[in-house]
């Protein structure tokens, strides 16, 4: 399970207007849908929060599709004139028997620790049974 946002999305309002920030949800939405191209579940919880399932608990997976995201909601900002550089923090806990209340609580777990090392960043939380890590994107 994958939580994200937009990193600093009060800023990108307060800089370019509630238009841009519209768009640059926009760009977000779809660099999910290119990222995932198809498989598991997308969707936007509300403000400029998204969520993603994929079934899979393989971590090399999962740091694919979160270096996936990072590139191309960069690469959508830029591409759609923005006019700033769009980034996410991405948070990503990978389950396993875990029922949806316990695994958003996970997954937001990774996403607070991912914000809490500076954003444009993510953290991929092994299953509980395992020892945790994370990555940065930069």
């Amino acid at each position: 399970m994958f939580l994200l946002d937009v990193d600093h999305f009060k800023g990108v309002n307060d800089t370019i207007g509630h238009q841009g920030g519209d768009q640059a949800l926009i760009c977000v939405a779809n660099a999910l849908r290119q990222s995932f191209a198809g498989q598991g579940f997308i969707g936007r919880l509300g403000g400029d929060e998204f969520i993603a399932y994929l079934d899979s608990s393989d971590r090399e997976a999962a740091e694919s599709f979160a270096q996936s995201i990072h590139e191309n909601a960069t690469r959508l900002g830029r591409e759609s004139g923005l006019g700033i550089e769009l980034t996410v923090s991405i948070g990503c806990a990978l389950l396993t028997d875990e029922d949806y209340e316990a695994a958003y609580k996970y997954a937001d777990q990774a996403l607070y620790q991912a914000k809490e090392s500076g954003r444009n960043t993510h953290v991929i939380l092994p299953p509980a049974t395992e020892p945790a890590g994370g990555g940065k994107h930069e």
